[in-house]
């Protein structure tokens, strides 16, 4: 496995990933409607303007196996004064789950975050259905700082936990 910085080539890859993600996580919490008929659409025009036009503080790696996508994160750096760099999305395929590519991934991401914001930390947002992300991210030294609602792309309002690292090296081992 490899990973790599993802290019506007990879765009429809990741919004593929990222809806079956959702799809798997998701069902119950976004409406059936939005995630097996919109998603995909909807998914695919954000992760094209993503990576044809990123903003200048946004990373996003993916992990592959030859040719195949097996996981990716989306890191924007030092995105808030209190929290620091924000990792927006992190997602692994189902069938390699478990093998460690999200701890990779997001210990590329603290990489990164330490080498640009050595004093900064990092958070991201885990929705509250979401009970394995949880699991995954308190294994990993993520603390609970609040919540937030996310207004999902589907008009739905999902109130979603705040995990934080107060330091990016935490992630690094």
């Amino acid at each position: 496995m490899q990973i790599r910085f993802a290019t506007a080539n990879d765009a429809d890859a990741i919004a593929r990933l990222h809806v079956q993600s959702w799809q798997q996580t998701y069902r119950g919490t976004l409406s059936d409607h939005y995630l097996d008929e919109l998603a995909l659409a909807e998914r695919s025009q954000i992760w094209q303007r993503r990576l044809s036009a990123p903003a200048a503080n946004q990373r996003v790696w993916l992990a592959c196996d030859d040719k195949l996508l097996l996981g990716f994160c989306c890191l924007y750096l030092a995105q808030d004064a209190q929290w620091g760099s924000y990792l927006d999305n992190l997602h692994v395929a189902a069938n390699a789950q478990g093998l460690g590519i999200g701890t990779r991934l997001m210990a590329t991401a603290a990489v990164c975050v330490q080498a640009e914001y050595i004093k900064q930390g990092l958070y991201l947002y885990c929705n509250q259905s979401n009970t394995s992300g949880q699991y995954f991210y308190r294994q990993r030294g993520g603390q609970v700082c609040g919540s937030e609602i996310w207004h999902a792309p589907d008009g739905s309002a999902v109130k979603a936990w705040r995990y934080v690292w107060a330091s990016a090296a935490e992630l690094i081992k």
